[in-house]
């Protein structure tokens, strides 16, 4: 895009679930003016969409890897093209 918004899709694997990873995640790009969104997947893992700038998605990254909740043992993540542009950052039931 050239408007300087990046999407990304991430996947977080190790114990990620039942430790507020979705809420801090929320709170954390909100914080930082990251739209998008993030769920619980059935394996276990996390998965999210977030729209920014590249020092909004790096700075969010960063924290993700030092001081999330839980344990990460596996981060994916991919720019995406996306049409979709999210207004807020949201959890996904």
């Amino acid at each position: 895009m050239d408007n300087g918004l990046h999407t990304y899709k991430f996947q977080l694997f190790g114990l990620v679930q039942g430790v507020g990873m979705r809420f801090s995640i929320k709170h954390r790009a909100r914080r930082i003016g990251l739209s998008g969104v993030v769920k619980n997947c059935l394996d276990g893992s996390v998965e999210g969409v977030i729209q920014g700038t590249k020092n909004q998605i790096e700075s969010f990254f960063t924290w993700l890897n030092e001081k999330a909740p839980g344990r990460i043992d596996q981060m994916l993540q991919e720019i995406i093209s996306s049409t979709t542009i999210y207004q807020t950052f949201t959890i996904k039931r």
